[in-house]
């Protein structure tokens, strides 16, 4: 078992995260600080469609639909599926 999926099954009321750019554990406790994490990772998305775009005008045979459809079947808030998609993996 991995350390996310040990940290998983620890009961409290937050998420924790790591921030690399500080170095430091953010701990997501209320939904302020989660929309600001979620502006952080817009913009990071930005950057990352920009060096996409950027990459398949040069290379048409990047999967560029593949790629976004790894971020679309990411993101999941049912608790029940993200359960699931973890034990698939185990």
């Amino acid at each position: 078992m991995c350390c996310r999926t040990y940290a998983s099954y620890i009961q409290r009321p937050f998420d924790v995260r790591y921030n690399p750019y500080t170095q430091s554990v953010e701990v997501l406790s209320n939904a302020q600080k989660i929309t600001s994490l979620v502006s952080e990772l817009r913009g990071d998305l930005c950057i990352v469609s920009n060096a996409l775009r950027k990459i398949h005008a040069h290379d048409e045979t990047v999967d560029v639909e593949g790629i976004a459809n790894l971020l679309h079947s990411g993101i999941t808030v049912d608790p029940d599926k993200e359960d699931e998609k973890e034990r698939d993996k185990e």
